[in-house]
Order: structure tokens, then sequence, then C-alpha cells
């Protein structure tokens, strides 16, 4: 998938130029993809750089309540409007995954949720990349993000998407 800012597109999409607070991608698939990987083919300019979370280091953080929350109180994740989908209502937090898209979903959280996304950006860390750096990152632990985009920025990186490797029986 080619990831650059585009004319028309929503400030916070793919294509827009807004703040991306911590999330994981496709937040709202019922099995999002275990793995992103990204190549920067233009960093863009000045302070565009993607930010990185630990969500295991931020949910450490949280109180036990705040975190039996996260695994009870499921929320409805919608789909964006362009995706066939009705999207995926569960929890944050479950067995096999962290899952968070404040986009378009805030008005539904709990507190919990909330305290969470808080923390997740206390913890933020910056990934400065250059062209020709590649990143992968499990998209079931960490948290990405991004500063807000200068709208006449010529920033261009390519995204693929991985998923669980399965042994054969």
């Amino acid at each position: 998938m080619s990831i650059r800012p585009k004319p028309g597109f929503g400030r916070s999409s793919s294509g827009g130029d807004l703040r991306l607070l911590p999330h994981t991608d496709l937040a709202w698939a019922e099995r999002p993809p275990k793995y992103i990987g990204m190549f920067c083919i233009h960093p863009g300019g000045g302070n565009e750089y993607q930010t990185i979370s630990d969500s295991f280091k931020a949910l450490n953080a949280l109180p036990q309540d705040v975190l039996e929350q996260l695994r009870r109180n499921p929320i409805h994740f919608p789909a964006p409007e362009h995706v066939n989908s009705s999207g995926f209502t569960g929890a944050i937090l479950d067995s096999e995954r962290v899952r968070i898209n404040s986009r378009n979903i805030r008005e539904n959280w709990s507190d919990s949720a909330e305290v969470f996304l808080r923390e997740l950006i206390r913890i933020e860390k910056e990934i400065k990349c250059e062209p020709g750096d590649y990143w992968f990152i499990d998209n079931t632990r960490y948290c990405h993000g991004r500063y807000e985009l200068n709208p006449n920025t010529s920033r261009h990186l390519l995204r693929v998407y991985g998923i669980e490797p399965r042994c054969a029986t």
C-alpha cells in the first residue's frame, strides 16, 4: 500500500496530514494483521516523524481495575467508509492482542480506554526515517502513529501487512 498525502483525503486518514495518535492497524477487522512493514521512499520534511509505543509497557503502568475494564468492556471499532465491513466489536485487550484506534470511536470509549491511550502517548518514541529505511512491527503489541504532516509534504512510505504464520497439521 502506498502511503502519501493526497489532495481531498480526510486529515486523519493515511492520505491526510493530521496527527495520528498511537493505534494498531485495522483494529476494525476481526483478525487484524500480526505484522506491519513500512518502507521509506521519502521521509518528507521537518518534524514528520513516525511514532511507536510499546503497549505492553503502557499496560504494565496501569492499575489493575483499568486493565480489567480493558479486557471486559467491548467497544465498536468502525471500518472506514470505503471498506465493505460493519467493523468489529470487542475488547481493547484480549488474550491474543491489543486493539486500539482513537479515530472516530472515542465517543463510545470507557474512561479506561482513554487512560490507556494517554499512557501510550506518554511513552511514545519517535522514528526518524531516511530514504531506504524499512521497519517491521508486531501489530498485536506495538502501536504506531505520526505527528502532524505539512499539507505540502513529499512524504512517501510503502506499507505491507503480514499475517501470523500457521503450521499445517
